[in-house]
């Protein structure tokens, strides 16, 4: 398996998961307990409440989208070039995705 095929179907795979996570995985006792964890670790107010939901949810779509679209179109790009543009994507989708949750 090459390596674009393998990255493509690694993001596919967690962007489902992240789209679960958003739409149905937060009703879940034990995300919630996970996600509230992670509120109080970081010492947030209980006051100010994370959109969790939209922002995996985004995050998730963005992915998928992104590099669906990056398998077909970078064919015929340099290895070198389809890693920049990966990992440009995963970090653009990462900052999105943190401002919805924090917005």
């Amino acid at each position: 398996m090459s390596l674009k095929k393998f990255l493509t179907f690694s993001v596919i795979i967690c962007s489902i998961f992240l789209v679960y996570l958003g739409s149905f995985g937060l009703e879940k006792p034990f995300w919630q307990k996970l996600f509230l964890a992670f509120q109080k670790f970081q010492n947030l107010d209980a006051q100010h409440t994370f959109d969790w939901a939209i922002g995996l949810s985004t995050m998730g779509y963005l992915l998928l989208g992104s590099n669906i679209g990056l398998y077909f179109f970078g064919k015929n790009l340099s290895r070198r070039l389809y890693l920049g543009i990966f990992a440009l994507l995963l970090l653009l989708s990462l900052l999105v995705s943190t401002w919805i949750i924090t917005k």
